[in-house]
């Protein structure tokens, strides 16, 4: 039978498999690294304006500018080369309205600033340009290169006024080479165009590194007009530049809610960056996370990054993912916006090489008239002709629903248009959710395939399985393929599908080794004998419960494969998940670590019960002793907030093995601290009436990692 993803499989991956995420970085602000002072100190407001350009500075003590308008733009000196070490303090009461290039440095910052904080989540630091064309950021409105910024934190409300245009940046307006380490922005950035950290319009080549770093702040396009928002970088049209703007993310994420304004398809919105000109862009993300809504209204809309790149440039762009994952719902609304987890690219005329490995979309992707991918879509038409564009993407999966109102929706790929030699590769891929087009193609894997003028590369879908539920007026499992008569060159192999159905569509396409299967079992007996992919991706047994039972990629799996076991009165530390037995009143589990460092964790547990003690989730009540070898150091009381519980089916085939007239559920519970304690007990029991209807405590187990 055709599984159906439920809200609770959301809802699971929502809570369970950000945690294991190989070398995902711990989320929380970083503190700082308080280092000897050097230099000048500074303990007064008077002081701090006095400071010398090229000076180095320390802070004894917060500073609070009492909300007096600094009307001349800035603060302190402009053209700052100097240091300032802030030492763990911040700068309070700030406010900036001024018909000028504004920002705490104004102009052409070029220093280093450190361990500060600007601004407080109660008192955010106020910055207003009231005219239009200038550049607008909390540190400053323009970098110059070698400007380094590490451990700083802003609170703003920065805003150009309504109809204002120029570059609006929490952190800068406009920047060169630059380096970000551990850095946060909260509040709300309002702009044309808008970013949490840089919204860029310079005509050097910016290379830019981002590194622990985080945009909190929600981010809106001020008026109705071409220009993009993004958490972290957006960059306005340039016309005639010849520029690389060379962008690297390492362990970042983007919290921020990002919404673009109306008018043209020219505005795009994207949780780390968004870009409607002629340049040439080299993107790299590592490890990067994207929690925040997504909108763009009548444009493209991504939870990464989305460029629309026109023009007849004919340098390579570059985009690079690996191990990155959204989990928020992206939606390009009305007019014909297409929409992606990862990278979507509009109507372009482009040469790339595009390289997704190793990610994950939790998150609803809805498409306009344009298309929608789980992973990545490229909504092509003629302007793709006679350019190149090499797309790989290994390893990825995706769970959310993947809709668009007219022409494709595909589980990891929406549509992607190919001219010259272009070359497609998606292998050790899957999709579990729900992908809908209701007016034309949903497919599982690859919504189009399309080839313009002849395209000679070679495009192949392979090692790849479908599970999730089709909706549309074409519903291939795998791929659909619009390639004028180029079968040759199109192949879907080794790739399979839950029960019925047909793997491609159209002629143009060779099908090999490619048919249905009925239930997880018969799946997971094909694709473990499948061959590695090239950076070592494999297909194992979901032990954990985080596909309901079904397939996963190795990367899913937390970081040791061998997990304590729960046993009568012992710990087995060495053996297998799946080797757990349990009786109708017992409790069976582990504890899936997060990254080293991080400061919670997630607790996993199966349970067994009978069918008519359990009659109803609600009635579920859990405790979790948390306890040292000395004895319990706390108690938690989880509540359904904290709690994600499903149901699984019973038998062989499944990871764990009920005792007679039981069933199996399984629970994860969330973002426990980690501090202080090294094992776990968990008391379950439900009522009916009043009365205990089971009850069970698992033996303690240590945490992996």
């Amino acid at each position: 039978m055709k599984k159906a993803l439920s809200l609770i499989l959301v809802l699971t991956m929502l809570s369970g498999v950000l945690a294991i995420l190989p070398g995902f970085a711990a989320e929380a602000d970083a503190e700082p690294s308080i280092s000897t002072p050097e230099g000048t100190p500074i303990s007064s407001v008077e002081e701090f304006v006095a400071m010398a350009a090229d000076g180095i500075y320390y802070l004894t003590k917060d500073i609070d500018f009492g909300d007096v308008n600094y009307s001349g733009g800035n603060i302190a000196p402009k053209n700052f080369s100097g240091m300032l070490d802030g030492q763990g303090h911040s700068l309070l009461n700030i406010t900036v309205e001024a018909a000028s290039d504004t920002g705490v440095f104004g102009v052409n910052f070029k220093g280093t600033l450190k361990n500060i904080t600007i601004g407080a989540p109660d008192d955010v630091a106020k910055f207003t340009c009231t005219v239009g064309g200038k550049a607008v950021g909390a540190v400053a409105s323009t970098c110059q290169s070698g400007a380094t910024f590490e451990n700083v934190t802003v609170y703003t409300n920065l805003q150009g006024g309504d109809n204002k245009t120029g570059t609006f940046g929490g952190y800068v307006g406009n920047a060169a080479v630059v380096t970000l380490t551990n850095c946060h922005v909260y509040g709300e950035v309002k702009g044309t165009p808008a970013s949490g950290f840089i919204a860029n319009q310079r005509n050097d080549a910016p290379v830019i590194t981002f590194t622990n770093c985080s945009n909190n702040a929600s981010v809106t396009n001020a008026v109705n007009n071409s220009c993009p928002v993004a958490g972290f970088y957006a960059n306005k049209w340039e016309y005639e530049s010849t520029n690389v703007h060379t962008l690297t993310f390492i362990n970042c994420t983007n919290n921020g809610t990002i919404t673009s304004g109306t008018n043209t398809d020219r505005n795009c919105a994207a949780g780390f960056v968004c870009g409607n000109s002629p340049i040439v862009f080299d993107l790299t993300f590592k490890n990067c996370r994207n929690n925040g809504s997504i909108t763009g209204t009548n444009c493209t809309a991504a939870g990464f990054a989305t460029i629309r790149q026109d023009g007849n440039r004919d340098e390579t762009s570059k985009f690079s993912f690996e191990s990155c994952v959204n989990t928020a719902t992206v939606t390009a609304k009305d007019g014909v916006g297409a929409a992606a987890g990862i990278l979507a690219l509009p109507r372009q005329d482009i040469t790339a090489e595009i390289s997704i490995k190793n990610c994950l979309n939790t998150g609803d992707i809805v498409g306009g008239n344009g298309s929608a991918g789980g992973i990545f879509t490229l909504r092509a038409d003629g302007n793709n002709r006679g350019k190149k564009c090499d797309v790989t993407v290994i390893g990825c999966a995706n769970y959310g629903t993947v809709s668009a109102t007219d022409w494709r929706a595909g589980g990891i790929i929406g549509i992607l248009g190919m001219g010259n030699d272009s070359t497609l590769s998606v292998s050790h891929c899957y999709n579990a959710g729900t992908i809908s087009c209701p007016g034309h193609v949903a497919a599982g894997i690859v919504g189009e395939m399309t080839q313009f003028d002849a395209c000679t590369g070679t495009r192949t879908v392979e090692y790849c399985y479908n599970v999730g539920t089709l909706i549309g007026n074409s519903m291939p499992q795998i791929a659909r393929v619009n390639a004028g008569g180029q079968a040759s060159l199109n192949f879907v192999k080794n790739c399979y599908y839950e029960g019925s159905g047909y793997a491609a569509t159209t002629g143009d396409i060779t099908v090999e080794n490619t048919y249905g299967l009925d239930g997880n079992t018969a799946l997971f007996s094909v694709l473990k004998d499948l061959p590695t992919a090239e950076d070592g991706t494999t297909f194992v047994e979901d032990r954990v419960m985080i596909n309901m039972g079904y397939p996963l990629l190795s990367w899913q799996l937390p970081a040791s494969t061998k997990a304590p076991a729960f046993s009568e009165g012992s710990i087995d530390a060495t053996a297998e998940p799946n080797s757990y037995t349990i009786d109708s009143t017992g409790i069976s589990g582990f504890i899936s670590a997060r990254a080293a460092g991080d400061s919670a964790t997630d607790i996993r547990f199966v349970l067994a019960a009978d069918l008519e003690a359990l009659k109803s989730y609600e009635a579920l009540s859990l405790t979790v002793e948390f306890a040292t070898a000395e004895g319990v150091v706390k108690t938690l009381t989880v509540t359904e907030k904290d709690i994600t519980l499903f149901a699984t089916a019973t038998g062989a085939g499944n990871s764990y093995a009920a005792g007679e007239g039981a069933v199996l559920f399984g629970i994860v519970i969330t973002g426990v601290p980690n501090d202080a304690w090294d094992y776990a007990v968990l008391s379950v029991s439900t009522t009916e009436d009043g009365a205990p209807a089971m009850a069970g405590v698992a033996n303690r187990a240590t945490i992996l990692g």
